[in-house]
């Protein structure tokens, strides 16, 4: 019964639900003092209309700082999650050994399951499902009052929000207002931290498939294995201090398959960086089936996009060249890939190398649209 349906799911009459904190706590008992331990086994269960907005803490699973290592205490697999105005699962600084596993959310406000950048190690998400993510900046009518010209990182939710090492493996980003995979990926030497590992994930219908910003955890970081479709405006995206390589990828029908702005030391820094880029052993399509562009166009262009995303009538690139640029830029729009000027002297060396790779379907009259299979920044100054 839709009636039934809709008053099921209050979420959106009170922008309020459940919250479980998992925590550790200390009590005093005589001249002890004793460790309360929390913990929370969730499998096989459904947990719907959870979380509230505004509130950095009131996630649907709110592993707490002070936790530390006892976060491997906890169980969450096979689990849906539907309807939540905060995150499914919210891993806070200080823990670790949290691991998600073969679960699926459904409809967020802001990000939906989220390793903070202060995090401990051995957490892991793998085989999870996360389909549609909402920003604040556009919620309940908010595009007509928010400043879309001028959009802070924060205010770029992603299904998958990993700001520090862990365990990502085999997950799907299926729709997200903006990002699908946010945070890093991981060493290109397996052998270098086994508990460190970004292989075989996919997103699709977001703005940005994968995006990374900033200082890098390591000084060489893989993107492996990812599959990339449908998203409106890069596949693959990032603008960072390291040295970044693509390899096995398979990414179609993104407005920009891939794009890297890599910075290094200020010219007053007086000390050289020798940066690389590369992308082998990958697929990139540009228009699979060009008798469906309107459809396609229509469907995957979010409706409120930022003011600097492409607009629709852009054609299709697959690699738009990396720009390799003084410093990364921490700033929105994505589309200027540095944030000083490029004409002062660079203490930056870089490189980029594409090998082992087709480029297909990239035809100038695609969609009645110029597409190109490799291009340089048009914002560039070079």
């Amino acid at each position: 019964d839709a009636n039934a349906a809709d008053s099921y799911h209050s979420l959106y009459e009170h922008e309020f639900g459940a919250t479980i904190t998992i925590t550790r706590r200390a009590s005093v008992v005589g001249d002890n003092t004793k460790w309360e331990r929390g913990r929370v086994s969730a499998r096989n269960v459904g947990i719907f209309d959870c979380g509230q907005g505004g509130f950095d803490d009131r996630h649907c699973l709110y592993f707490a700082p002070g936790l530390g290592g006892d976060g491997a205490l906890s169980e969450i697999k096979h689990v849906s999650f539907d309807f939540m105005f905060a995150a499914a699962s919210y891993v806070a600084k200080g823990v670790s050994g949290v691991r998600v596993e073969d679960c699926v959310g459904y409809k967020s406000l802001g990000s939906m399951f989220v390793v903070d950048s202060g995090a401990g190690s051995l957490n892991a998400i793998v085989r999870t499902l996360s389909v549609l993510v909402v920003t604040i900046q556009t919620h309940r009518g908010a595009e007509l009052r928010s400043n879309l010209n001028n959009v802070f990182w924060r205010h770029h939710p992603a299904n998958f929000d990993v700001q520090v090492k862990g365990i990502f493996t085999d997950n799907v980003a299926a729709g997200s207002e903006r990002v699908g995979f946010k945070g890093w990926g991981s060493p290109c030497l397996s052998s270098s931290d086994p508990n460190w590992k970004w292989d075989r994930n996919e997103a699709h219908s977001t703005m940005i498939g994968t995006a990374s910003l900033g200082s890098c955890p390591s000084t060489e970081l893989c993107y492996s294995n990812f599959k990339g479709w449908y998203n409106w405006n890069f596949g693959m995206w990032g603008s960072v201090t390291c040295s970044i390589h693509v390899k096995h990828a398979q990414l179609s029908d993104n407005t920009i398959a891939v794009h890297y702005g890599i910075g290094g030391p200020d010219s007053l820094a007086f000390r050289y960086g020798d940066m690389r880029f590369s992308l082998r052993n990958s697929i990139l399509v540009g228009t699979s089936d060009p008798s469906k562009c309107k459809v396609h166009r229509d469907e995957f262009c979010p409706p409120k996009k930022d003011k600097w995303a492409w607009s629709n009538g852009r054609g299709r690139t697959g690699l738009m060249l990396a720009t390799f640029s003084r410093e990364p830029n921490m700033l929105i729009p994505f589309k200027k890939p540095w944030v000083k000027t490029q004409s002062a002297y660079q203490a930056l060396w870089g490189r980029a190398t594409v090998s082992s790779t087709s480029f297909y379907k990239f035809g100038s009259n695609d969609c009645n649209m110029q597409s190109q299979a490799i291009e340089s920044n048009p914002m560039a100054s070079d």
